[in-house]
C-alpha cells in the first residue's frame, strides 16, 4: 500500500489544504496548464495511485491521463503519484490549490515528515 494506514488518515485529513505538501518542490500550476506533459517532462510514469476524495479514485492504480481528466478542476481533494519516479499532482479544494511535485533526488520528499 502507497501509505501506512495510520498515515494515510492523517494525510486525507489534511486534503483541504496543501499545509501536508513540501512546496519547496512543488510547481504551482494554472488549470490552463497541460499538467500531463508537465508531469512526464518531470519524469512521471503512465501510472499513477490516487488518494482522493473520490472514491472512484481513491485507493486505486491508474492511468495517469484518465485520472487526472477525472480530477483535474473539478477542486475537489486529490493526490496522485508516480511511485516509481516521485512525481506527484495536487488538487485542492480551491481553485487555485493545484501542484505539480518533483524532486530529482527523488526521495519522497513531497511530504513533510511526521512530527
Amino acid at each position: 500500500m502507497f501509505l501506512q494506514e495510520h498515515r494515510r488518515k492523517e494525510f486525507v485529513e489534511a486534503f483541504h489544504t496543501e499545509k501536508f505538501l513540501n512546496l519547496a518542490i512543488a510547481t504551482e500550476v494554472k488549470l490552463s496548464t497541460d499538467i500531463y506533459a508537465l508531469m512526464k517532462k518531470f519524469g512521471a510514469t503512465d501510472e499513477c495511485y490516487a488518494v482522493s476524495s473520490q472514491q472512484e479514485l481513491d485507493a486505486r492504480l491508474l492511468p495517469l491521463n484518465e485520472a487526472l481528466e477525472k480530477c483535474v478542476g473539478f477542486t475537489i481533494e486529490t493526490f496522485l503519484y508516480s511511485p516509481k519516479t516521485g512525481v506527484g499532482y495536487y488538487e485542492g479544494g480551491g481553485y487555485t490549490n493545484r501542484y505539480v511535485m518533483a524532486n530529482p533526488s527523488f526521495k519522497r520528499d513531497w511530504l513533510k515528515p511526521a512530527p
